[in-house]
Formats: C-alpha cells, structure tokens, sequence
C-alpha cells in the first residue's frame, strides 16, 4: 500500500496535472517510476487487485466530491496504465469500466483508460492455443512439454497460473493443474 499511497503525494499529482490532454497525459504516466514501480509489484504479487480494490474505493469515498473535479483521477489513470500490460479479469475489467464512465468530475481517467483499450486490442493479439504453442516453443527440447500441455487442454483439463504473466513479455509463470499441489 505504500507504493500506492505515493501516488497520492504532491510531487506526482502536481507534475502529472500539468499535462491537459489524455494522449499527453498517458505518455506522460508511461514513463513515470511509481507506475513502473506499481507494475512491477502487481507483476511479483507484492501487491493484488483486492489491494487495488480497497486503495480506490478509500479514494472515492474520501476525495470523490459532486460537481467538482476529482482529485484522484490521476491516481486512478495511474493505475490503469500500471495494470494495462496484464491480461486477466482484474485488470481488463478495471480498465473497461473505468473506459465507460462519463462523469464531469474525472474528465481524463476515463479517456486514457480508452486509449488503453485501444492500445491493447492493437498490441496485444488474441492469444489462442495455437499462437500459444507456435510463439512460445523455442527448442524442440520443449516441444514435448508444449504438446502434452496442448492435449491435456483439448482433453478439457483447466489449469491456473501461479504468478502474473505481462502481455508484452514473453510467459514466465508455472502452470499447474486445478487441484494440482
């Protein structure tokens, strides 16, 4: 929580309320250290979506006010470009609904969370298991573990992964079976 809280220091709002565009904006949040940093943390499992979940939910109810403009908006568009490289429910579903609020206090977060979606849909293609199998077999040591993960998938087996993958970075997360120790 002490990396989300930084976000909420004066030296980040101040810098980061200067740019008055979305598209200026989320360059300018891309670059940031804290969202680095909060990407990094979410991607090590240091800190989760119910943390997430909690932070934001403390914002609104204590910064949220009607007819005024919201001064956690940036955090929130802070957060959202944190958790754009990551696929999951969380993350995708942080970033849509954000996308489809349409409310004069926060007039930017829900613009750059647009421009995420936008921007995954170009970057990130639609993963399917055959993309999976063919992108991410490097040697033909491998192959035989990929094959068997393919039939254990077809054979309607599900599996769940233990740490966070980045969509932009090859996987390096284990993949286990459900009710697998």
């Amino acid at each position: 929580m002490r990396l989300l809280n930084r976000l909420l220091e004066d030296d980040f709002l101040l810098s980061a309320g200067a740019v008055s565009t979305a598209e200026g904006l989320l360059a300018y949040l891309e670059r940031r250290g804290e969202v680095k940093e909060l990407r990094a943390e979410y991607m090590s499992n240091a800190i989760g979506s119910s943390q997430i979940q909690l932070f934001v939910a403390d914002l609104l109810a204590t910064k949220f006010r009607a007819k005024q403009k919201f001064s956690g908006e940036i955090v929130i568009a802070a957060i959202a470009v944190a958790l754009s490289r990551f696929g999951g429910k969380f993350p995708t579903e942080f970033i849509e609904k954000l996308s489809s609020l349409h409310i004069q206090e926060m007039p930017l977060a829900p613009k750059i969370a647009a421009l995420l979606l936008e921007k995954r849909r170009v970057e990130i293609p639609d993963l399917t298991l055959r993309n999976f199998l063919i992108g991410q077999v490097a040697s033909l040591e491998r192959a035989p573990v990929a094959i068997a993960f393919a039939k254990s998938v077809l054979a309607g087996k599900t599996y769940t992964s233990r740490t966070r993958t980045n969509l932009y970075s090859p996987a390096t997360s284990q993949i286990t079976e459900n009710g697998a120790a």
